[in-house]
């Protein structure tokens, strides 16, 4: 039995965190996009990491009783769910891999974190177990596409 990965297998690992990474990249820009759609004329700073703007699309809806606000929050809550695989897959280095039956595991993980947070725990992930999440992240980006649009148009209609 081989131990180590073949060039192909280290290809098709690789091609599904890159499009992982692509994936999350537009969702994250879909949201700062309707963060900016939400912000109101007194809001003179604006998050940037993912846990601020998290916060404060949870903050500007958890009141409102917009049409759009439930669907909003659901799909934020969503992203939030995976900011921590996220986390696993950006920042996580190949630290190991193994091969079970004919399917190729990577070892992800970061050997120095940050000071009074529990310690991150290595993640092992398959190529199609990646592929899986970013196939949900699409789906996630699509929505914030619709919810976009429709809080575009919305907005348009009540100042007019």
């Amino acid at each position: 039995m081989a131990t180590t990965p073949t060039h192909s297998e280290l290809r098709s690992f690789y091609a599904a965190i890159g499009r992982f990474i692509l994936m999350w990249a537009d969702v994250e820009n879909y949201l700062d996009l309707f963060v900016l759609m939400i912000r109101k004329p007194t809001d003179h700073r604006l998050p940037h990491q993912l846990a601020g703007k998290i916060k404060f699309v949870r903050d500007r809806l958890q009141f409102e009783q917009t049409a759009n606000a439930p669907e909003a929050l659901k799909i934020i809550d969503e992203i939030d769910g995976l900011a921590n695989t996220r986390h696993d897959y950006i920042h996580g280095g190949r630290i190991g891999h193994s091969i079970e039956g004919a399917v190729l595991f990577m070892k992800l993980g970061r050997w120095l974190q940050p000071p009074n947070r529990p310690r991150r725990k290595t993640v092992q992930v398959s190529a199609a177990e990646v592929e899986e999440i970013t196939d949900r992240l699409r789906e996630l980006g699509s929505k914030m596409l619709d919810l976009l649009e429709r809080t575009s148009q919305n907005r348009r209609h009540t100042q007019k």
